[in-house]
């Protein structure tokens, strides 16, 4: 049944309106139950899901989409809330016992791309810095993140309340080309980024392409001589050690430019999730990448260009980006607008039940 005559145009046939009955009734038995209240938190998404796993039993939880959801109001930007709401739901699975399906926006960095490749990837979930980036380890060294791809040093990062801390870095890898950023500091320092990478400003965690002249970033200008390990430090925070932003400095931003294109890495810091790029505070970014178990992107190449072939307008692709515990790869199907609907691309000759 063509979903337009459905949902806005209602020119239905008499067959139509039997198929339309008919699916309805089928609906209405089945136990699939929506909550469509606005706002919901992760607090209140548990709770729910609890009772209804209670109540009626739970296969499968489907957020629509993460986004919309709302995290705790004493974090400090709507990026830390995101990190908190995936960790959160990766709790709930397990609590639960079901999978749990949380639907994403892309971030529009394919849309950036110098190439005409604009499929989705991993490194799209992922805002990162240059070559160049010197990392401060725990042993005092300052190293090229280039130099460390592969590896997984103890770095120095920034605890919530600003204690200069030692954690161990989870990963290092090359993310791809991207365009980036030039951040200049009234010191000389600089540090150069994707336009979504973050660094700690006076306006808590900011997005590079967010940052002015007018703003200030955090520099660990003196690093304390005896260095405590991240975790024994966000206890003593948690307990009430007074500490706010003690060992950190500021230093005004004189200028933020475009400076093209270059490859682009990322280091990983799970904790204090932050890593003092040659003493700027940079975040550890990509929450969504790290939490999940399984990413899959919806591409298709019509949505992006116009000069696709006709038979190919309405092929998609499931890209499996990540799969903890299996294979990654591609599957194309049929993307059957009339229907709102995908088919295997193997059987597109057939044609779809109305169901």
């Amino acid at each position: 049944m063509d979903s337009q005559a459905v949902r806005r145009t209602g020119f239905l046939s008499s067959s139509d309106w039997h198929r339309l009955t008919a699916a309805a009734g089928r609906l209405s038995e089945a136990k699939i139950f929506i909550d469509d209240s606005p706002g919901l938190t992760v607090l209140e998404a548990r709770a729910k899901a609890r009772r209804m796993k209670a109540e009626h039993g739970l296969d499968l939880l489907v957020i629509d989409y993460l986004q919309l959801m709302r995290g705790r109001a004493a974090l400090d930007n709507r990026q830390q809330e995101i990190s908190e709401i995936s960790r959160s739901l990766k709790a709930l699975a397990k609590e639960l016992n079901v999978p749990v399906v949380a639907l994403s926006q892309l971030s529009r960095a394919v849309e950036a791309r110098a190439q005409r490749d604009f499929r989705p990837q991993l490194s799209d979930l992922r805002e990162c810095v240059t070559r160049d980036t010197r990392v401060l380890l725990a042993d005092g060294r300052r190293v090229p993140i280039g130099d460390l791809v592969g590896t997984a040093p103890e770095v120095l990062a920034m605890s919530p309340r600003g204690a200069i801390v030692t954690a161990k870095s989870e990963r290092v890898w090359c993310v791809g080309r991207r365009a980036i950023r030039l951040i200049r500091l009234g010191s000389g320092r600089s540090i150069r980024a994707t336009q979504e990478h973050r660094l700690f400003s006076q306006r808590r965690w900011t997005s590079v392409g967010d940052l002015t002249p007018r703003d200030m970033l955090a520099v660990a200008n003196h690093i304390p001589e005896t260095l405590r390990d991240y975790a024994e430090v966000a206890d003593a925070e948690r307990t009430g050690e007074p500490s706010t932003l003690a060992e950190i400095d500021w230093e005004r931003i004189v200028s933020v430019e475009a400076a093209g294109h270059e490859d682009v890495f990322d280091l990983t810091v799970p904790g204090p999730e932050s890593w003092l790029a040659d003493g700027i505070v940079s975040h550890n970014s990509g929450a969504l990448e790290q939490d999940s178990d399984v990413i899959l992107f919806l591409y298709r190449a019509r949505v992006y260009r116009e000069d696709v072939p006709p038979d190919e307008e309405n092929i998609a692709e499931v890209i499996i980006g990540k799969q903890r515990n299996g294979p990654t790869g591609t599957v194309k199907v049929v993307f059957l607008p009339q229907y709102a609907r995908f088919e295997n691309a193997a059987d597109q000759h057939r044609q779809p039940s109305p169901f």
